[in-house]
């Protein structure tokens, strides 16, 4: 029986994908079975269908789709997820993998780091009370990491560790946070249920290759204000509302020289006016369920009254004639 099942979805370039793979089989621990994840033709030119399970997604499926597709399909309590371009080294899940022998936690958030500058690229993700993500320690070195300890509320989605039965409760990855929220939107969520992260300095990947998978900024927008919405207003309504105010006003100030911040500030708006229209369509649905009650209820208050049912009364009276005094 597999004690971790560690996931790859299949991107391009192969190149970057075959490096992460074969880091892996050569340094992956006893015990653990390697899931592919693609959505299109793998000729799988070195013949490891013996050693990788391969896991077929639906054409044109994006990362966050693979991602899910791989963890349901995976068979251990632990599950590692690791992004095409990054390469590992002997043991690196030994120090990750000892934190979930306690119960709450619900991830651990390895350090990824870059090669030629070995600055560190993400130690987890974080979310402030305006609805931001920060990659955490990003551009760094990992002796700042020790002095300066910051809070993690989960790992990256470049690659992490979950506990399955934590990301089956909070529901996987979602697909509306897009590619690039889709991580801190989990944590919190899992942050909701009780579960915590750890960030563990001595499980480390390398990061070779650098992935350019586009995202629109308008998209990037919706997704970013979904959050903070869905989150961040949580905690703290007027607090963290003011302040996301001041962003929203600071973001648009800084856009107005540049075209993509821009379209992101329009997605930003867009998401608050659907919100808004949504909120007085509820109020006023509200209204009239309101409005209706107390037309009933006042129609049942009168039902004993007078004129109100006119054959039920002549019935009354009748009875009331022929019984014997």
């Amino acid at each position: 029986m597999s004690s971790l099942s560690i996931v790859i979805p299949l991107r391009e370039p192969t190149e970057a994908f075959e490096d992460t793979l074969a880091s892996v089989l050569q340094n992956r621990p006893a015990n653990c079975e390697v899931l592919v994840v693609h959505s299109g033709p793998y000729d799988d030119p070195y013949d490891l269908a013996g050693e990788v399970s391969f896991v077929i997604a639906p054409p044109r499926s994006g990362i966050i789709e693979q991602i899910n597709l791989g963890v349901s399909a995976s068979r251990t309590e632990v599950v590692h997820v690791i992004q095409p371009g990054l390469v590992v080294d002997e043991g690196w899940t030994e120090p990750a993998l000892r934190n979930f022998a306690n119960r709450r936690v619900g991830a651990v958030a390895p350090m990824i780091i870059h090669p030629r500058t070995d600055q560190i690229v993400s130690a987890g993700v974080s979310c402030g009370l305006s609805g931001t993500r920060r990659a955490i320690h990003a551009g760094c070195t990992a002796t700042v990491t020790r002095k300066r300890r910051r809070r993690c509320d989960g790992p990256d989605l470049l690659a992490g560790f979950w506990r399955r039965s934590a990301w089956e409760q909070g529901g996987g990855l979602d697909v509306r946070a897009g590619s690039t929220y889709a991580d801190i939107d989990l944590a919190l969520r899992l942050r909701t249920l009780g579960y915590h992260c750890e960030m563990v300095e001595e499980c480390q990947l390398t990061h070779q290759h650098q992935l350019s998978e586009r995202v629109s900024c308008w998209s990037e927008g919706r997704a970013a204000e979904h959050l903070f919405w869905r989150h961040c207003a949580k905690a703290g309504w007027r607090g963290s509302t003011m302040l996301h105010g001041a962003v929203l006003f600071g973001e648009f100030v800084a856009s107005l020289h540049r075209p993509r911040k821009l379209a992101a500030w329009f997605g930003r708006s867009l998401v608050v006016m659907d919100l808004a229209r949504s909120r007085n369509l509820q109020r006023t649905q509200s209204s009239m369920t309101t409005h209706e009650s107390a037309s009933q209820g006042e129609l049942l208050r009168r039902r004993d009254s007078s004129g109100i049912f006119g054959d039920r009364d002549r019935l009354t009276a009748q009875r009331k004639a022929v019984q014997p005094s």
